[in-house]
This record gives structure tokens, sequence and C-alpha cells, in this order.
């Protein structure tokens, strides 16, 4: 399954990667690539779901993911911690119909248009 990571340090690239097929194994490797239990968070304007840790902010994880936020529906002062898979669908992991190169285009799109640095 096609996925993207969006590491929470900005000096390293959005990266395609891939995912497996079976949905069990598919979240047990989102749990690891992300170091905790994850909750959905929904994007802008891509049909895509980003998967961060849901405790990443009471865990003090040391980053705010400024891409991944500006990817998000979230609405500030809300933000996200640390680094993220996005894929496609609703709700349960599905194939991201987006490449890392389209993803961080929408990126820095969403930062330009709302004033943020791009790195």
């Amino acid at each position: 399954m096609k996925a993207v990571l969006i590491p929470c340090d900005p000096n390293k690239p959005i990266e395609d990667i891939e995912l497996p097929d079976n949905q069990d194994e598919c979240a047990e490797r989102v749990r690891f690539l992300i170091d905790g239990y994850f909750e959905r968070v929904k994007t802008r304007r891509l049909r895509a779901n980003i998967w961060c840790d849901e405790d990443g902010k009471m865990k003090s994880k040391p980053v705010t993911n400024l891409r991944a936020t500006f990817l998000s529906n979230l609405v500030p002062p809300d933000f996200i911690v640390g680094d993220v898979v996005v894929t496609g669908g609703q709700g349960a992991f599905r194939d991201l119909p987006y490449t890392a190169l389209e993803v961080n285009a929408e990126i820095m799109g969403a930062m330009s248009h709302q004033g943020g640095e791009a790195k």
C-alpha cells in the first residue's frame, strides 16, 4: 500500500513508503513509524489521512511537525508533533494516490497561503 512519511525534522525529506496491505500489519507498521498509538487527522484539501501519535503532546515530543500541521485541517493553536504517516481514503488505511512530491507541493502551498515558513 502506498503512503508517505513526513518526518518532524524539517531537514529530512518527505518520503514515499510502502505499507503492508493487511490492515493489522499496516496498523502495526504505522505504530512503529510514528512511535506510538495513532489517531487520524484529516487533511485540508487532499483526500488523505494523517496518522500521528495520539499521545505525542502528552509525551512532550520535542518537535512540532509544521509540515503535517499545515497539511492537516487543525485550527491553531492546535498542532501535530512527531513523525506522521499519510495514507489515502476515509477511515481505514488505503493507498495514497499522491507521491511525496505532490504532498510536499500541497504543504508548500498551504504554508505560503497561511504565511508560514517553508523548509
